[in-house]
């Protein structure tokens, strides 16, 4: 990757945005299983289950998530009714053999269960979410932070980082789902109404840090919080409606067979 100091930030920025934000550029990603659900009740469901399962390498979690998504569908045809419909000792026997990373039987059964009891009491998970936002809200961490911890509070057995403390952390998972459901383009699907997109932030990650630091957003070297908020305001300073425009065109670079071709941002 050649040195960025030859053009501006936001040149380089929608260079990126105008090469690679398309959905010809989605795959491989977890987003892909998500981008072709045309339900927005079903979608939002499977875009949560997909964004909490992105750690690792792709390929994996394409396969985790696929298994996760075929052995729901396989009891109702839905993954928000098998969710609706599940109890915790149905879920773990549908699961007893499920292993990725840090999760086995009992973090995957725990975590749908926990999706499903909101699902139950709120309808939507748009609808839970919702209820944390405050109009005097910056930005959705707030919101984010009461969301994660009223998942955690629905849990019968701990189910470790599948949601993590956004006030801990950068929680990139979890601002990626923000993301792909805020949003809406030919890339991100959208779905969600309660919150507009000026008040997201960046899904920090190694790839999102890498580039950053390239274009002189951030000199600090760990994606955590601190970080996803000092990139998130560079990025606002461009695009004060959308700071998260160009997370997807620039992860690229490192994440797509095509972008990890290319020795310069141009």
């Amino acid at each position: 990757m050649s040195d960025a100091s030859g053009s501006t930030t936001a040149e380089i920025s929608e260079s990126a945005y105008r090469k690679f934000h398309s959905s010809g550029y989605i795959s491989p990603d977890p987003l892909e299983l998500v981008y072709l659900i045309t339900d927005p009740l079903e979608r939002e469901v499977a875009a949560f289950i997909a964004s909490s399962f992105a750690l690792g390498r792709v390929q994996s979690i394409l396969a985790c998530v696929r298994l996760v998504f075929e052995r729901l569908r396989s009891r109702s045809g839905s993954l928000r009714t098998a969710l609706l419909e599940l109890s915790f000792s149905e879920l773990r026997n549908l699961f007893d053999d499920f292993v990725y990373r840090f999760f086995g039987q009992d973090e995957v059964a725990s975590f749908l269960d926990a999706v499903g009891s909101v699902l139950r009491q709120r309808g939507t998970l748009e609808a839970e979410f919702a209820r944390g936002i405050a109009e005097s809200d910056m930005t959705t961490l707030p919101a984010l932070a009461r969301f994660s911890r009223v998942l955690t509070d629905q849990a019968q057995l701990p189910f470790g980082i599948l949601i993590s403390d956004p006030t801990k952390g950068a929680s990139k998972r979890l601002h990626l789902f923000l993301r792909w459901m805020v949003r809406h383009d030919e890339v991100d699907p959208g779905g969600w109404s309660c919150v507009t997109p000026e008040k997201l932030i960046v899904p920090m990650d190694t790839h999102m840090l890498r580039m950053s630091r390239a274009l002189g957003l951030t000199r600090r070297k760990t994606a955590d919080l601190k970080t996803a908020i000092e990139v998130t305001e560079a990025f606002r300073a461009i695009r004060p409606d959308d700071p998260v425009r160009y997370d997807f065109s620039l992860t690229r670079y490192g994440i797509h067979p095509e972008g990890r071709k290319l020795d310069s941002f141009s």
